[in-house]
């Protein structure tokens, strides 16, 4: 990364990937290497004996692993592991906003933009698109998420300062449907559950996790089949708050 003049910073050619596409081919690649994915039925409930672990869907299907059981599932591993093992977590939740801008003339940047005095991030994302993104937050009520753009902190003039081309933009798309599990300390908890040794979780993303997955992903996976604990992963546990 270079920093551009005292607030500015830019990450060439980074943050620009389509967690979409990503996601979906790791998913695929899972498939291939013989992993059976499943969609669109909520685990319900986990039952850990000491031996192996059952996952119960809510379709009423029940898959159980003997070897352990990782739970990933961002603000529901909280109430999961509550509902399972009477476990708590010291896990919050955001509601991270952004916004799809469509310019009237071709525009494209290849890296992520970020301005701390501003509190925002821009990035394209294909099809002459760009993402705002940052400091925005939406409000989530029992209907739902609700978003404003005024609510990014951000004044669309400030952006067309430093983006002149973004002058006279469409705003396409603000939304902040998605709950982000948040920790009081800013780092994620990445650990077993207490009382059910075969499960180990992790959640409190902070907004980070897709960058950080691939390397989480591998240290849980030789936790699990090593049955040791990796360093790596040390610094995550979930004691740090006792």
């Amino acid at each position: 990364m270079r920093i551009v003049p005292i607030d500015d910073s830019v990450a060439e050619r980074d943050g620009i990937g389509d967690h979409t596409a990503i996601t979906t081919a790791i998913a695929e690649d899972a498939r291939k290497q013989g992993a059976q994915v499943i969609e669109g039925h909520p685990v319900i409930k986990l039952e850990d004996d000491g031996l192996s672990t059952t996952v119960s869907l809510e379709n009423g299907d029940a898959y159980i692993g003997e070897k352990g059981c990782v739970v990933a599932t961002n603000t529901s591993v909280r109430e999961l592991l509550v509902g399972s093992f009477g476990v708590d977590l010291p896990i919050g939740f955001a509601v991270p906003m952004y916004g799809i801008l469509k310019p009237v003339r071709p525009f494209e940047i290849t890296a992520l933009v970020e301005d701390s005095s501003q509190r925002f991030a821009l990035k394209s994302i294909g099809g002459n698109r760009v993402m705002l993104s940052g400091e925005g937050r939406g409000r989530w009520t029992e209907s739902g998420a609700s978003s404003d753009i005024g609510a990014f902190g951000l004044k669309f003039a400030d952006l067309v300062a430093r983006f002149p081309q973004l002058h006279d933009a469409e705003i396409e798309v603000i939304d902040a449907s998605r709950r982000e599990a948040t920790t009081y300390d800013g780092v994620p908890i990445i650990d077993r559950v207490p009382g059910a040794e075969n499960v180990v979780f992790a959640t409190g993303w902070n907004g980070h996790g897709f960058m950080i997955a691939p390397a989480v992903a591998e240290a849980m996976t030789s936790w699990i089949v090593s049955d040791s604990q990796p360093a790596l992963l040390r610094p995550f546990a979930l004691n740090r708050f006792c």
